[in-house]
């Protein structure tokens, strides 16, 4: 995976990829705060919906995590 952590946005922090119907989502976070976060409102309620980033065949969830030291 070409973003994976330590990453060019933060050098500690944690992203998810996610793949399930077709497609594959990611997130990452820097000191706690997502990362590239875009807002939607749905019913009245803020939303941070994942990235879709390509479609896949594949399913499953990874997580990479660099521990920050200073949160």
């Amino acid at each position: 995976m070409a973003w994976c952590l330590p990453s060019m946005h933060c050098p500690r922090g944690y992203a998810w990829t996610i793949r399930r119907d077709g497609k594959k989502h990611t997130m990452e976070f820097c000191r706690g705060h997502a990362v590239d976060r875009v807002l939607e409102m749905r019913d009245g309620v803020e939303i941070s919906p994942l990235k879709v980033v390509g479609e896949t065949e594949k399913r499953g969830t990874e997580v990479y995590f660099l521990a920050d030291e200073e949160i």
